[in-house]
């Protein structure tokens, strides 16, 4: 098992999400920021959204390129949040 990194990467959700989500999407093109993850690597990416409020992410499966990411929940999703796209920042800093 390995964790993967990318420097700076950075893209927005292109689909709003819940804390019951266990898949992220960011928009079409920005997949080939992150790394390709498979099992047993993985990645943290961090999702941000304008108010500042955050939520790390454990990235369990991510094909070359793709928009969409498996994905675990680390922390505990700020309550009443409903992550929504365009207003939220997905990084990954190594």
């Amino acid at each position: 098992m390995a964790q993967r990194w990318t420097n700076n990467a950075i893209s927005t959700l292109s689909a709003g999400i819940s804390a019951v989500d266990t898949t992220i999407f960011v928009q079409p093109g920005h997949g080939g920021r992150y790394p390709t993850i498979v099992a047993p690597d993985f990645c943290y990416c961090t999702l941000e959204d304008a108010s500042g409020n955050i939520e790390i992410v454990k990235v369990t499966a991510h094909a070359a390129a793709a928009a969409a990411f498996t994905v675990v929940v680390i922390g505990i999703i700020v309550v009443g949040t409903l992550w929504v796209m365009h207003n939220m920042n997905v990084h990954m800093m190594h």
